[in-house]
């Protein structure tokens, strides 16, 4: 596997058991790949530590379905991630619902290492899962912890049931789309829709803009059902202890 801007390669290794041919070597009942125990996957310079999640029981033999793709004699027949996402702390710090800083300040990636980078609370990440039939059916949802961006010192920013809609038969569950959007999903084709969807985002602004009437809240402004598409940015603006 080589990642989007030309990372190193890596080796992913699956396994799969019970497998039935016929006598011209055709698949019967078909085949499921299974990932073979947590795999570390470095995107975009190391800024992105992705794991995909794997495992296999030594003792039995038995294989556990976290990540797997699976075929039948058609060809591709579905696919399941199970993964977690951490972000490198020169691009986001986590911080407290009152802006504190989680695990301090320093860009340092010192707490990341191989064995404890599944949730590790020092990184802002997530974890999902993702099971779909194809690679045209992909529902990617996450929730983000609150979290700082370099360069942004005080601003908080939190993303909640955000979802990157890459299939083209479902859309995510509970999405609420512009009501001048009947002009632009013709009927019968709004699975089609692609994009990024989120049911709220919030930004927390810096200490020092306060409410004059109840100084000890941040001042907070967001949007809900945030769309994202080639039709431009629509959404629901909002703020709050203004």
């Amino acid at each position: 596997v080589r990642g989007p801007n030309g990372e190193p390669s890596r080796e992913l290794y699956f396994g799969a058991e019970g497998i039935k041919l016929s006598h011209d070597g055709a698949l019967i009942d078909g085949m499921k790949l299974v990932l073979l125990g947590d795999q570390l996957v470095p995107i975009n310079g190391d800024n992105w530590l992705l794991t995909l999640k794997g495992n296999a029981n030594v003792k039995t033999g038995a294989f556990e379905e976290q990540s797997y793709v699976e075929f039948d004699c058609a060809g591709l027949k579905g696919i399941g991630l199970e993964a977690d996402l951490r972000i490198s702390r020169n691009i986001l710090l986590p911080i407290t619902s009152g802006g504190n800083y989680v695990c301090g300040d320093s860009p340092d990636n010192k707490y990341l290492k191989d064995s404890d980078a599944v949730n590790n609370k020092c990184y802002v990440g997530t974890s999902f899962s993702v099971k779909a039939n194809g690679w045209n059916d992909l529902l990617v949802e996450v929730s983000l912890p609150q979290f700082e961006v370099r360069g942004l010192k005080g601003w908080g920013f939190n993303v909640k049931h955000a979802v990157l809609d890459l299939s083209d038969s479902r859309n995510a569950p509970n999405i609420q789309f512009p009501k001048d959007y009947s002009e632009v999903l013709i009927r019968g084709e709004r699975n089609l829709w692609r994009g990024f969807y989120a049911k709220e985002i919030s930004v927390m602004l810096p200490k020092g803009i306060e409410n004059t009437k109840t100084s000890d809240k941040r001042v907070q402004f967001g949007t809900k059902d945030l769309i994202l598409d080639d039709q431009g940015v629509s959404g629901t603006f909002f703020g709050e202890d203004i």
